[in-house]
């Protein structure tokens, strides 16, 4: 397995893990994420 692939792989599974996040917690994230937004 070549560098690209392993990097292609790590980024792949970095997205499956916050898409998961995401869809297990979707209340919290969305409060978080417009909390963020108000304070900048």
């Amino acid at each position: 397995m070549t560098l690209t692939e392993r990097l292609r792989e790590k980024i792949s599974q970095a997205f499956y893990n916050h898409g998961l996040l995401c869809a297990s917690y979707p209340i919290p994230i969305i409060l978080f994420t417009g909390l963020c937004i108000l304070a900048c």
